[in-house]
């Protein structure tokens, strides 16, 4: 594993020297875990993903630049059993975003903050202009 800063970006991105192995993207302030799978190694995601979170299904591009995803967030049992159930669930995604909390190993988000996040990742793809959503409505945030 080898990991690349990308200046000024307060983000680190491992890179794997085995090309089975998913990206992970790591904040500075290590807030937010956040990991790119592809759709062929969902199976083998490590059993730390099980946490409450949320995801973005993404679709490969189009000839015009344009790409489809899904929004969803997972409370119990968590990230990695919710993406293992979107394999059968939805056919269109070829990778899939993972952010969850990883500031302290004992704390995770709760529903309420990972329907918040769900609903704030959709809309800023909502707004993008060349994403296609295939969510039928918008996330509710949680009072």
């Amino acid at each position: 594993m080898c990991a690349v800063r990308l200046a000024p970006s307060p983000l680190i991105v491992s890179l794997s020297y085995d090309l089975n192995n998913p990206i992970k993207i790591r904040a500075k302030h290590k807030v937010a875990g956040m990991l790119l799978l592809d759709r062929d190694h969902a199976n083998r995601l490590e059993r730390g993903w099980n946490v409450p979170g949320a995801y973005i299904l993404l679709d490969r591009p189009d000839t015009e630049g344009r790409w489809g995803a899904y929004v969803g967030k997972a409370t119990t049992p968590g990230l990695r059993q919710r993406v293992l159930q979107q394999l059968k669930g939805r056919n269109h995604w070829y990778r899939a975003l993972l952010i969850r909390y990883e500031s302290n190993e004992d704390e995770t988000l709760n529903s309420s903050e990972a329907g918040w996040l769900e609903g704030r990742l959709h809309d800023h793809l909502a707004n993008a202009g060349q994403v296609d959503l295939h969510n039928r409505n918008r996330p509710q945030d949680p009072p």
